[in-house]
C-alpha cells in the first residue's frame, strides 16, 4: 500500500515545501547526533538506509 500522490498546481509551492522538508530532516539529524553521539558517518549510513527502504515501500 503505497502513499497517495498529490499534484500541486504551483511548482514554486512544491520547492518550498522540499525546501522546508530538507530543513526540518537536518534539524533530526543534528538533534539524533547530540542525543546519541553518532558520528557524520552514522548519520550519513543511517540516511542511506533510509532512502534504500524509501525506494522498496514507497
Amino acid at each position: 500500500m503505497g502513499q497517495p500522490h498529490f499534484y500541486m498546481a504551483n511548482p514554486d509551492q512544491k520547492t518550498i515545501l522540499l525546501e522546508e522538508a530538507y530543513y526540518e530532516i537536518m534539524e533530526i539529524c543534528s538533534k539524533f547526533q547530540d542525543d546519541s553521539g553518532a558520528s557524520d558517518v552514522d548519520v550519513k549510513n543511517l540516511l542511506r538506509k533510509i532512502a534504500k527502504v524509501w525506494g522498496k515501500e514507497y
